[in-house]
């Protein structure tokens, strides 16, 4: 079972441990990268990605889905 509905995300990385990065999400797939900079794109299921994406930080910017973008927004204005 699932805890969620399927979603196709898509993010930038930038650091130097992106491998790390496709191992947690093992959908994932770079679909830019440049430098240290990557562009991702992964099949995640449910909101369990909003605490991965925190525990992230700065070296995360989610691109996508738009309702994905408000919900860390949310987050992090809670967060301040």
């Amino acid at each position: 079972m699932y805890p969620g509905k399927l979603m196709k995300i898509r993010f930038e990385f930038i650091g130097e441990t992106l491998e790390a990065v496709l191992d947690s999400l093992l959908t994932s797939k770079i679909i830019e990268q440049v430098g240290d900079r990557a562009t991702i794109e992964a099949e995640v299921y449910g909101n369990e990605i909003i605490m991965w994406f925190l525990s992230q930080g700065s070296k995360i910017r989610v691109l996508s889905p738009d309702s994905l973008v408000e919900q860390i927004r949310g987050e992090i204005n809670k967060m301040h």
